[in-house]
């Protein structure tokens, strides 16, 4: 009784521990994409100074710069968030199974083994 009880308190601390990963994850990318939108702001705001003359290319660079970071940023904090959210189901239970059931030829495989096969 101990052991199932150790068991349930073990499966419910991996499951608040997994939302709570998600959750946090989710608020970051949202701040993160917020500053990819700045960064284009940003962007657009250093190219039209540069093209009327009143900044250098380098500030067009710069912004350039800060917005692949943020971009960046944002497609870490996805790859995050799809992991984090594969541990929460895998906290649940899974909710897959494994399917071992070998899959048909497809209709391009078949063309080709009957020509090698067949005669010239």
């Amino acid at each position: 009784m101990v052991q199932y009880e150790k068991a349930v308190l073990t499966a419910v601390e991996e499951v608040e521990n997994a939302l709570s990963a998600q959750t946090r994850e989710q608020r970051r990318l949202g701040s993160l994409r917020a500053s990819v939108a700045a960064n284009r702001r940003s962007l657009d705001l250093a190219t039209d100074r540069y093209t009327s003359g009143l900044e250098n290319f380098l500030s067009v660079l710069d912004a350039q710069r800060a917005l692949y970071v943020a971009e960046d940023g944002v497609a870490q904090s996805e790859t995050n968030a799809m992991v984090s959210l594969i541990a929460v189901y895998k906290a649940l239970g899974g909710g897959w199974a494994l399917d071992t059931t070998p899959l048909p030829p497809s209709d391009a495989e078949g063309a080709a083994g009957s020509r090698r096969g067949g005669s010239k």
